[in-house]
């Protein structure tokens, strides 16, 4: 990547994230380069912890809470769908959950360093480059096919069947592997992944609906989704 491609490529996507205004965004305020050479995103300061640091200490969480910080995610994704983007990144890295006083989860999805915005083909990103996260990518990002906002539904759906079991639905090593299990695997059942977990059906109809292979048989978009969850 040359030094001009790198300063299309930030300037593309912090113009972009600046654009998005949502509580359970995280909040851009300026965006530059200083003396030409130091390229810099101001953002809000946030105090909490991501869900990978959750997953990990907590294992699979309760049902009740999941769905409360999985419909605040979909908001989020609502927001940015809206605007025509589409995140490309979601994991649990990229979902942090603030310190507040009264104990409640309030959710900030952040770093929309791989958004694109759909229908727009910038060439910013190289040919065979697959940019994004393998466990959380849909197979249509795999492929480098054109991705829209049920991609992002996928990743979404990854989010939830983590948070819900403790555990990650591939165990295939290496990014290869994994990218691979993604584009031919069928997602394992919930029980199959962790016995000691009790989710009801309906959620889990939503969560393997979410992360059906073809980007069809997914829920349309992030409002439906919100709506199927709250109904839980």
């Amino acid at each position: 990547e040359s030094a001009e491609e790198f300063r299309q490529q930030f300037f593309y996507e912090a113009c972009h994230c600046a654009r998005l205004s949502h509580p359970n965004i995280v909040s851009i305020y300026d965006y530059g380069v200083h003396e030409g050479e130091t390229y810099f995103i101001v953002m809000e300061y946030l105090q909490g912890e991501t869900l990978e640091a959750l997953h990990r200490r907590e294992g699979a969480i309760d049902v009740g809470r999941v769905i409360k910080l999985l419909v605040q995610i979909c908001s989020a994704l609502i927001e940015a769908h809206g605007a025509g983007l589409v995140h490309r990144d979601l994991k649990l890295s990229n979902v942090f959950l603030l310190d507040r006083r009264d104990g409640r989860d309030f959710v900030k999805v952040l770093d929309f360093g791989l958004v694109k915005e759909v229908g727009v083909d910038t060439g910013l990103t190289g040919a065979g480059v697959t940019a994004g996260s393998p466990m959380f990518m849909s197979p249509e990002q795999i492929r480098h096919e054109e991705v829209d906002a049920r991609s992002d539904i996928y990743a979404l759906g990854m989010v939830a069947f983590v948070l819900l079991t403790g555990k990650m639905p591939i165990s295939k090593k290496g990014p290869l592997g994994i990218m691979i299990a993604q584009l031919r695997d069928d997602v394992p059942s919930m029980d199959e992944v962790n016995p000691d977990i009790d989710v009801p059906e309906a959620l889990q109809a939503i969560v393997y609906r979410a992360l059906q292979k073809d980007a069809a048989d997914r829920f349309p978009d992030a409002r439906t989704v919100r709506d199927e969850l709250e109904q839980c």
